[in-house]
């Protein structure tokens, strides 16, 4: 059976398909379908690798860009005891956590900004800075001074302290 001459049998408006060694494309056009077909060569079938391969590696970055940006406070200063609920390091809301010992920062993958840790040692309104603490997001465990009363993440460095 001459390939050339079958009948569109893809779903459109463009669909790639392969059935036994035929692919097939159709394009919904006005009033009319058309339907190409072609026997794969060798350089369509590398073109055809190539772009699953980048493809893959897209949605890769695609799902590495939507990495972890939430923090958990812990009672103890290893990261292991009593992790509290997440919060998001780009939300620069107040945090009540007094009396916490430590504080897990994820590693978000974007180790090229830099992000403040506020703490505020005399009230947990986060009224003032008694400590501005710098980072890049890579996956740590941060100890807390059990003294601390307030804190809030900036998506900047830190100022200099006011309290």
């Amino acid at each position: 059976m001459n390939p050339y001459l079958l009948r569109s049998s893809c779903a459109y408006p463009a669909v790639l398909s392969r059935s036994s060694s035929v692919l097939c494309f159709s394009l919904l056009l006005p009033l009319t379908t058309k339907a190409f077909y072609f026997q794969p060569n060798s350089h369509t079938s590398f073109i055809m690798q190539f772009s699953t391969l980048m493809l893959a590696t897209v949605m890769g970055f695609a799902s590495f860009a939507a990495a972890n940006n939430y923090a958990n406070f812990f009672d103890d200063g290893a990261c292991s005891v009593n992790g509290g609920i997440g919060v998001d390091i780009t939300n620069s809301g107040c945090l009540g956590e007094a009396g916490r010992g430590s504080v897990y920062i994820p590693d978000n993958g974007d180790v090229a900004s830099t992000y403040c840790l506020v703490i505020t040692h005399g009230d947990g309104s986060c009224s003032c800075q008694n400590v501005g603490y710098n980072f890049s997001p890579t996956g740590f465990c941060k100890t807390l001074d059990s003294s601390d009363q307030s804190y809030r993440f900036i998506t900047q460095a830190c100022s200099a302290n006011n309290c």
